[in-house]
């Protein structure tokens, strides 16, 4: 038996890596091209939008996944090299060839990355449709200064557990919405992008606490700025929640609602607390209190927050109830506003399920040739 007759040759193995890999993803991207051509949408939107992009990074692995077929095939090269007895040399017999060897190894590789795409989970198919009723984006600013600890709400909640379960209700019931939520404090920042999936907002609900911000203060116009920049590009209609007790306010307020009122957004405030306030807890415990030990008591600043409501022509609400449903007033602040009524939005669909199946059948599919044509005898 002549050895060399059964060894890989790596040469001609490279050159088909090399050309299959180009030929994979040049496919990917012209099949995605076709597909946003053959239903008029945008290209690039098609098929670049992940739901979880942070999946991607396995497609890392790849190498690593190339580098192990590599030296297995290496390995076999060096049994190959030795001689055996007859026995052991019919089984080696069995070993594929190059191209069956490479073949079988793309499949499993393919059946890996439309692993990874499922995972990612991408979104295509995006159009512009009108939606009636609700709809469109809206920002909400949430306070998360340690004055919303006050405890001055029904059944002696704090301001902020009951903005938290106000917001919990919220997502419920807004399915046709996109939603960004922003915080500040003494500054701000965005705590959630701009998104559909309003079933994952609850976990950035919960999450919402004074100890995110540790500059102390209520920079709201700093929050008003934030939040213009939430929107997405080409946003028509922009509408700010602003969920505040408006103490200890900052300055710069008349530049933010300026420009506000230049992009033609529209904020619509809801102050939590009562009219007599209440005490504001301490981390380390205790309540907060001046120079002379007397305790500070926080009082909601409803005519400044009023004010902020009426510049934008935005709507105002006093709101002291733990357990409300902000859903009720988003939409009345939407059907006040006839132009909100028909909005654009990018519906996406979702196309993880698809590699999925895909990845499955490719699976099968490698089973299937290992059971088809085993014998070989050149391995060029």
């Amino acid at each position: 038996m002549n050895n060399k007759e059964h060894k890989y040759h790596f040469p001609k193995l490279l050159a088909r890596i090399g050309l299959s890999e180009l030929g994979f993803w040049v496919l990917f991207v012209l099949f995605n091209v076709l597909i946003a051509l053959l239903k008029n949408e945008p290209i690039i939107s098609s098929f670049l939008v992940y739901q979880q992009p942070e999946m991607l990074w396995l497609l890392l692995l790849l190498p690593l996944i190339y580098l192990i077929y590599l030296s297995n095939l290496s390995w076999k090269n060096r049994v190959l090299n030795q001689t055996f007895a007859t026995r052991l040399q019919q089984l080696l017999m069995l070993i594929p060839d190059l191209r069956t060897s490479f073949w079988r190894f793309f499949v499993l590789r393919t059946a890996f990355v439309f692993v990874v795409l499922a995972l990612a989970n991408p979104q295509g198919g995006t159009r512009a449709v009108n939606i009636e009723g609700m709809g469109g984006e809206f920002v909400v600013a949430v306070d998360v200064s340690r004055s919303m600890l006050v405890r001055d709400m029904d059944n002696g909640r704090s301001r902020l557990d009951a903005v938290k379960n106000g917001l919990s209700n919220l997502t419920r019931n807004m399915p046709q919405s996109s939603m960004s939520i922003v915080v500040f404090a003494g500054s701000a920042f965005p705590h959630l992008p701009m998104t559909r999936d309003l079933q994952s907002v609850s976990s950035y609900v919960d999450a919402l606490s004074t100890d995110m911000i540790g500059e102390q203060g209520t920079h709201i116009a700093e929050a008003i700025r934030v939040s213009l920049r939430s929107f997405s590009a080409g946003a028509k209609n922009k509408v700010i929640y602003l969920i505040s007790d408006g103490e200890d306010h900052e300055g710069g307020l008349d530049a933010a609602l300026a420009e506000a009122q230049q992009e033609g957004a529209i904020i619509h405030v809801i102050a939590v607390g009562s009219q007599i306030g209440g005490p504001i807890p301490e981390k380390q415990g205790g309540v907060k209190r001046n120079s002379a030990g007397e305790i500070i008591s926080s009082v909601p600043d409803f005519e400044l927050l009023k004010e902020i409501a009426q510049k934008t022509q935005g709507h105002f609400w006093k709101e002291t109830s733990a357990f409300r449903n902000f859903a009720g007033l988003v939409k009345q602040s939407f059907q006040s506003h006839p132009h909100t009524q028909e909005m654009e939005s990018k519906m996406r669909k979702s196309y993880g399920s698809i590699f999925a199946l895909q990845a499955f059948l490719l699976l099968l599919a490698y089973l299937v040739m290992i059971h088809l044509n085993p014998k070989t005898n050149e391995h060029e």
